[in-house]
């Protein structure tokens, strides 16, 4: 039985799209920090490229995801494959309309400021007994 070289190229896609949804692709890293400016996200892969990420802006939350486009089959047909996905929730003290993402050093950081005139101290409140 003689095999045909494209056949083999197809079949080596396939296992690799296979081992990516078996979870052979490295597992994306997220971490949520403050400073006294605002929320910053920082996800970390380090097989993905920018083109590899997503973000939606929803009015509540933002969802952040990351793809994987590989070829399948003859027809050499596109198929999205989404490896991690998160819906993070917007807080009131946020300026939505200033939201922004820098992709750099392999590390994908979205920057959420705080809204200006914004009180973001906390107190703490003392229960009375009555």
């Amino acid at each position: 039985m003689k095999l045909d070289k494209n056949s083999l190229a197809g079949f080596g896609k396939q296992i690799d799209l296979s081992n990516t949804i078996n979870g052979g692709v490295t597992l994306t890293s997220l971490d949520i920090s403050q400073n006294e400016k605002g929320y910053i996200v920082t996800l970390q892969n380090p097989v993905f490229n920018q083109e590899n990420y997503q973000i939606e802006l929803k009015p509540d939350h933002l969802t952040v995801y990351t793809i994987l486009d590989s070829q399948l089959g003859e027809e050499e047909s596109q198929a999205i494959i989404p490896t991690f996905i998160r819906h993070l929730p917007i807080p009131a003290n946020v300026d939505v309309s200033k939201i922004e993402a820098i992709f750099e050093d392999r590390n994908l950081k979205i920057i959420a400021p705080f809204k200006s005139g914004f009180n973001n101290s906390t107190k703490k409140i003392d229960i009375r007994h009555d």
